[in-house]
């Protein structure tokens, strides 16, 4: 692929595709799935991955009203759940921008209601429900058992469209499912008391990456899938269901060639030194963008905390790869640029391109995500 950049994402988006067609399959025809780009969806750019999956997509799920106006700038028209809560301080923004809110408490019904009347526009919310992971929703029980509060933003404001209702597992990755289970049971009994009370909501969702493989049982009207989406199976106790392709590559050229004598010292402090002559490539990538980090796969094989704080500190230290053929990192990674030893890399060139293995997450923004070309991803559609 011919960049400008000097260092840049490559995002496939047929393989996000084939992974979001494989999570509809699993779950079947009568069951609606959203795909989550919260955090710059998981790195790959929400710019970038909200139009390639728009014609795909029931819904896209996102953490902020920030990102839900990102995807509504590109032209995204598709659904769009804002996780957050609504309130006061981003209900009239969440109207303006047609995004469905997350409604958890009577105040956010009303600064919804007013927002809605103010603009003229009939607002949309699903409501969140608390069965356990005690961060976001209403809360499911009282003392009596399933909250009469629960249904209350709905009885207040019935000028809003209440098209769904959820809630999040805590523990749907641990090797004992009966915490997650017991969450799902009781939504189910959240479900079938409101549903009493004249509130059918279109939307039911309680379940995630994990969840999908693990909660057959438990899929509603709807799942939410992030991790499965970008080609990852969640950590923890989750069978390998299908097959996922991967969905993202860290990329950079060399920027700097030369050899060194043994003896001779690399980087801040010369924390390393060339045990022969030695050729060394600089790579434009450091700290700064997200390098030192490494995987989290990889750093738990290093020992836990224990062994990233080894690693930012310089004293351990992971391989990048040209064309496949792994090549060590050398000195200390500063915050802009790395330097590896290419010693052993046969006619190896200033511009060549080195792959970088970084936590998705912790790749800066101001990093290029950039569409892998069709020819390059081995993912055509069969």
């Amino acid at each position: 692929m011919e960049t400008p950049n000097s260092a840049w994402i490559e995002v496939d988006l047929k393989a996000i595709r084939h992974n979001y067609q494989k999570v509809k399959t699993h779950v079947g025809p009568d069951i609606a799935v959203m795909a989550v780009l919260k955090s710059n969806a998981y790195g790959h750019g929400i710019e970038l991955v909200g139009p390639g999956m728009a014609d795909e997509a029931d819904w896209f799920g996102v953490s902020t009203l920030e990102e839900g106006i990102r995807l509504r700038r590109v032209g995204v028209q598709t659904p769009v759940l804002v996780f957050e809560p609504c309130g006061p301080w981003n209900a009239k923004e969440l109207v303006t921008h047609n995004l469905t809110a997350t409604v958890d408490s009577d105040q956010g019904g009303d600064a919804l209601a007013k927002a809605g009347t103010e603009l003229g526009v009939t607002p949309q919310a699903h409501i969140k429900i608390d069965t356990g992971m005690s961060r976001y929703g209403i809360r499911a029980l009282d003392r009596d058992g399933i909250d009469a509060e629960i249904v209350q933003p709905w009885l207040n404001h019935q000028d809003i469209r209440w098209t769904g209702m959820y809630t999040h597992l805590a523990n749907a990755t641990q090797e004992d499912p009966a915490n997650a289970e017991a969450q799902a049971k009781l939504f189910l009994e959240v479900f079938n008391v409101v549903s009493t009370l004249g509130f059918h909501p279109k939307f039911t969702h309680v379940l995630n990456s994990a969840g999908i493989l693990r909660m057959p049982t438990a899929r509603f009207r709807m799942v939410r899938t992030g991790t499965l989406l970008y080609g990852q199976y969640p950590d923890g106790f989750v069978p390998k269901t299908f097959d996922l392709r991967p969905t993202w590559r860290f990329r950079a050229r060399i920027a700097s060639l030369r050899t060194v004598q043994r003896g001779s010292g690399v980087g801040y402090g010369h924390e390393w030194k060339a045990t022969r002559e030695s050729t060394i490539a600089t790579v434009p990538v450091g700290y700064y963008d997200g390098f030192t980090v490494e995987p989290l796969s990889v750093w738990k094989r290093r020992g836990g905390m224990k062994g990233l704080a080894k690693h930012i500190a310089g004293r351990d230290r992971v391989c990048l790869e040209i064309a496949g053929q792994p090549v060590p990192v050398v000195g200390r990674i500063a915050a802009q640029s790395t330097m590896i030893d290419v010693t052993e890399i046969r006619n190896v060139r200033i511009g060549d391109i080195v792959d970088i293995p970084a936590r998705r997450l912790m790749v800066g923004d101001h990093i290029a995500r950039i569409p892998r070309a069709p020819e390059a991803t081995g993912s055509e559609d069969a």
